[in-house]
């Protein structure tokens, strides 16, 4: 009869534990089911806005619609939507100037030096 009170008990307190999870899980659903219908509605807003705006360009036949897209970079300034930067054209050949080593320098010093001091 004892054993039979505590397999109750273990269970009567493992079935409380699953509706206590069972009315989180549902109020959480809940909240998303809320929210999801909120956003339908601002998309749904949205589409309308646009259709309108739309109509409304179109009635002052500017060409709105063969006007480059600009769009907004995250962290610089809006630039057009294009490929990669051109590189300058220089037309002056460059000129590769070999440098001398340590040793080459401190001799033609040496003598330059000494030049002077003869001089």
């Amino acid at each position: 009869m004892l054993k039979d009170n505590v397999t109750n008990d273990k269970y009567r307190k493992a079935v409380e534990q699953l509706y206590l999870r069972y009315q989180e899980v549902q109020a959480e659903n809940e909240r998303y089911v809320y929210r999801l219908a909120k956003v339908k509605k601002m998309v749904k807003r949205r589409l309308k806005d646009v259709a309108m705006l739309k109509s409304r360009l179109d009635r002052y036949n500017d060409g709105w619609r063969h006007v480059p897209m600009v769009a907004p970079h995250r962290t610089r300034k809006t630039e057009l939507k294009r490929g990669p930067k051109p590189k300058p054209k220089n037309t002056e050949p460059k000129v590769r100037v070999k440098k001398q080593k340590s040793t080459e320098k401190t001799l033609k010093q040496k003598i330059l030096t000494a030049n002077k001091i003869v001089d």
